[in-house]
């Protein structure tokens, strides 16, 4: 997510001081005998580390959309590039300081989160539908269809009866985008329904 440089140096100069512990990767260990005097000298000598801060670009998704008929009746379209719009960017700060700025921003990311979890819950459905009746009014949906319509099911139950305002609002949002994608969903403050994208006459 998007954070200033300043905090996330704070936040690297929290894992040098860590770094008096001791570190492992995989089976392979370094300690140091005197670790305060050992971090000291990171501290000192600034050149032994290099730092790197990596964030990611702040474009945002067009909000815009069309209604387009479907042998389902309709679907509503967001115009997508695959591409981000910018370019990777990567610069010196200081001696042994980088930042490297994404082409993927924080929605690209999120979304992509998002879609794991579609991606998931499809698959859930292939294994708990697959060769079994339909449940009432899910006839026609392929069983990967139905895992990924019994997450909006579930998700409209817990609104309906969530007493807590920010869980509420967590479920709102994740209503929305599972219902109508992230660009569209994502900034939405109360649930969407089919009715808020008309098609037009």
């Amino acid at each position: 997510m998007s954070r200033s440089s300043r905090r996330i140096l704070d936040q690297i100069e929290k894992h040098v001081w860590r770094l008096q512990g001791g570190v492992r990767l995989g089976k392979k260990e370094w300690s140091w005998a005197n670790p305060i005097s050992q971090s000291n000298r990171l501290r000192r000598n600034k050149s032994s580390l290099v730092r790197i801060l990596v964030t990611p670009a702040n474009w945002k998704f067009s909000r815009e959309w069309q209604s387009i008929k479907n042998e389902k009746g309709r679907a509503i379209m967001i115009q997508e590039s695959s591409e981000p719009p910018v370019k990777t960017e990567i610069k010196e700060l200081a001696p042994s300081t980088w930042s490297i700025t994404l082409a993927w921003s924080q929605e690209a990311l999120e979304k992509a989160a998002y879609e794991m979890t579609f991606w998931y819950m499809s698959q859930v459905g292939k294994h708990l539908f697959t060769g079994k009746p339909a449940p009432s009014g899910w006839e026609g949906m392929s069983p990967e269809d139905m895992g990924y319509n019994a997450i909006k099911m579930m998700l409209y139950y817990i609104i309906l009866h969530c007493t807590v305002k920010r869980q509420e609002a967590l479920a709102i949002r994740l209503y929305n985008v599972y219902g109508f994608g992230y660009p569209l969903g994502v900034d939405g403050k109360k649930m969407l329904w089919p009715k808020d994208f008309p098609h037009p006459e």
